[in-house]
Formats: structure tokens, C-alpha cells, sequence
């Protein structure tokens, strides 16, 4: 069924002779549910923070990908003070197991009392004494791959890949960033809603035709004939060269771009659209350094000047619904 919906979509190596896919792409039902299925399910997406589960006991349920894939999660931080990802439905009928973050000693279901511990093993339910083969194993809470970067907490449902070859291309240039220093100030949040189709929000980001048009801050400082692409495995890699006079990073000698006048280094995981990001620039003469995480239609984005940072998401929906963006400040 899925090759029948893009068997006649030709896709040439060639860029030169290469076209934009068609509009059904981005619009049609039977699309994005293969989308859901080959993609999304298969690939990382960002979680949230280390400080999410500090300390042993903490608990914080959320929903994997709102609009796509709606899958309840719970990240949790287990007796042997190891974080976990577990599926947030109960495995008697269904009822989510954790409704708000917190400090628990045992997970339990509040519509049977079916209790499972930390590390999601199923621990007792009323009035089951006796029952023959029970518990077994499909009566846990299942486990979801779950890996990290820095203080940035990733998972999949059913990974195709290794995580870690999925952050190469950010480990390779944004290691040494003071992620460590970065707080999210949620009184400061603003929410927005982007009418776009997740792939066309990716497509408008990926290419650098219009930073000269929309981004005109942006473009005063970078030498726009320099800005450059890379390919990588799981994403791409853009770069943004500083003009003569301009702000730049001062890169470590075994940095990949050492010797290089970046200005804006972006590193964006494909197929999920998950960008990292960092910039260098000038406004009203004081540096603004940006880093910032797109997946999925969704931005987790920080910029720091200073005094606080600023950090940003937007959740890409299916065809003509729309997504939301969150944006708030942060103290570094």
C-alpha cells in the first residue's frame, strides 16, 4: 500500500535536473500515515531535559510527537538512579498510568490500583491472588530506547539506527558548548500556531534562498555566496560564513570547520527535521549565540546574550492542521 502512494514520485540524484515533490506529499492522509509508520516511529526525537527526572523517584508523562504519532510516554528515574522511558498505558485496560509529573515511590494505575516500580516491572494488583501465570512479562510496563546527548534526553519507539550515529554530526561540532549553564524559565513561555504540513516547514528551513529576504539581520552578517551544505548520513549540516569585520567562533584546532569564519553552524537530523544549532552574530552590538533543536516540525531553540536565553518550540501537524510554537526565556 505505502510503495502504491509514491511509486510514481521520482526522485533524481542530479539536483540540477531534481524537482519539488508533489503537493499530495504534504497534504494527503494516506501519506503522512506511512510517514507515521517508515519515519517516524522508527527514527530519535528529542524528549526533553535531564532535569525533567533529577533524582530517584522523579516521574514526568508526556506524549511522543502530538498530531503524529500521540504515543504516552513517562520518563522516569528508577531506584538505581538510571532514567528510563516507559510506555504510560497501562497493560490491564489501557488507562494512562502517570497524569502529572512528580516524586513517586511505585507507578500505579489509579483506575485498578495495578502497580508496577520505577523500571516499569509490574509489582501487584488487587484481587489477583491465585491466578494461574500471572504476573508474566506483557504485564510490565514496556521499555522505550531512550539515549542521551549532553542534558538532552532522546527516544524511539522502534529505532532503525543507533543513536549515536544519529548525533555524530552534533557531537562532531557542538561539543564543548556550555549546555551544562542552560535553564527553562516556563513563566516566560508564548505559545504560536504554525498552519503548515511538518515536511513543508522542514523544506522552508532547509534551504538558505530566503535568508537574504527574511532574514535580513542574519544576512548583514554572513557572506551569503560562502553559505554552505553538507550532506550527512542521518541529516544535514549548513554553515554560515562571516563577512570580513563580523563576529565568528574561535574553533579548537580539531574542530571540522577550524579555520573557517563561522558565523552560524546548524546541524539539522534527518528524517525527523531535529536541528541543532549555534549563532554567532551581531545586533546592536552585542553577540547573540544560538542553539537550537528542530524535529519534526517542532523547535526546541535557545539563544543566549548574556543576561538569558531564549527557547522556542513548534509542533508540525498533517496537512491543512496546525501546529504550535512555544517560546520562552531562560536565565544561562
Amino acid at each position: 500500500m505505502h510503495d502504491r502512494i509514491v511509486s510514481d514520485i521520482d526522485i533524481d540524484q542530479d539536483i540540477r535536473v531534481a524537482r519539488t515533490l508533489p503537493a499530495r506529499v504534504y497534504a494527503d492522509p494516506e501519506i503522512f500515515k506511512a510517514q507515521r509508520e517508515r519515519i517516524f516511529a522508527r527514527t530519535w526525537h528529542y524528549a526533553g531535559h535531564d532535569d525533567l527526572v533529577k533524582v530517584v523517584g522523579h516521574v514526568y508523562p508526556f506524549t511522543l510527537l502530538p498530531g503524529a504519532l500521540e504515543e504516552p510516554l513517562l520518563l522516569t528515574r528508577d531506584a538505581t538512579d538510571r532514567i528510563r522511558c516507559l510506555s504510560n498505558v497501562c497493560t490491564h485496560r489501557g488507562t494512562l498510568v502517570v497524569e502529572g509529573a512528580g516524586h513517586l515511590q511505585q507507578l500505579r494505575c489509579r483506575y485498578h490500583g495495578r502497580r508496577f516500580t520505577l523500571d516499569g516491572r509490574f509489582h501487584s494488583m488487587p484481587e489477583f491472588e491465585g491466578t494461574k501465570d500471572f504476573p508474566s512479562p506483557a504485564d510490565d510496563l514496556p521499555n522505550v530506547p531512550i539515549g542521551s546527548w549532553e542534558l538532552f534526553l532522546l527516544v524511539s519507539l522502534a529505532p532503525v539506527m543507533p543513536v549515536a550515529d544519529v548525533l555524530a554530526p552534533l557531537v562532531a561540532r557542538l561539543s564543548g558548548l556550555p549546555f551544562s549553564t542552560l535553564a527553562f524559565d516556563p513563566l516566560s513561555a508564548r505559545d504560536y500556531f504554525v498552519n503548515a504540513n511538518w515536511a513543508l516547514y522542514i523544506d522552508n528551513y532547509l534551504e538558505g534562498f530566503h535568508i537574504p529576504y527574511v532574514h535580513s539581520s542574519l544576512a548583514e552578517t554572513l557572506d551569503y555566496g560562502e553559505y554552505g551544505v553538507e550532506l550527512a548520513r542521518y541529516g544535514v549540516v549548513q554553515l554560515g560564513i562571516a563577512k570580513e569585520g563580523e563576529p565568528a567562533f574561535e574553533l579548537p584546532p580539531d574542530h571540522p570547520d577550524d579555520g573557517r569564519r563561522v558565523a552560524a553552524d546548524d546541524v539539522q537530523r534527518l528524517p525527523l527535521g531535529h536541528i541543532s544549532q549555534r549563532r554567532h552574530a551581531t545586533r546592536r552590538r552585542s553577540h547573540s549565540r544560538v542553539i537550537s533543536a528542530i524535529r519534526l516540525g517542532r523547535i526546541e531553540a535557545t539563544a543566549g546574550r548574556g543576561r538569558g536565553s531564549r527557547s522556542c518550540r513548534a509542533r508540525g501537524r498533517s496537512g491543512r492542521r496546525g501546529g504550535a510554537a512555544r517560546c520562552a526565556l531562560a536565565t544561562v
